[in-house]
């Protein structure tokens, strides 16, 4: 468990990222169709 925690944390920081980008981009594209 221990060495499996180093493995999984970046791969949730990826996640919450490509979240965030894609959250921003839909939050663009609003502003670029008004």
């Amino acid at each position: 468990m221990a060495d499996m925690f180093p493995k999984s944390l970046p791969t949730t920081f990826q996640y919450l990222q490509q979240a965030l980008i894609r959250k921003s981009r839909k939050q663009y594209d609003k502003t670029k169709e008004w």
